[in-house]
C-alpha cells in the first residue's frame, strides 16, 4: 500500500503545477457556459 499511496501523492503534488492552467480555464469555461 505504501507505493499507491505515494503514487497518489506523487499525482497529488505533478499533475496540479502541471495542468493548473488548463483546469482552471476549464472552470472558467464552465462557468460561464453552466449558469
Amino acid at each position: 500500500m505504501r507505493w499507491k499511496r505515494s503514487a497518489t501523492v506523487d499525482m497529488n503534488v505533478k499533475i496540479p503545477l502541471t495542468f493548473t492552467p488548463v483546469q482552471e480555464y476549464r472552470l472558467k469555461k464552465r462557468a460561464l457556459s453552466d449558469p
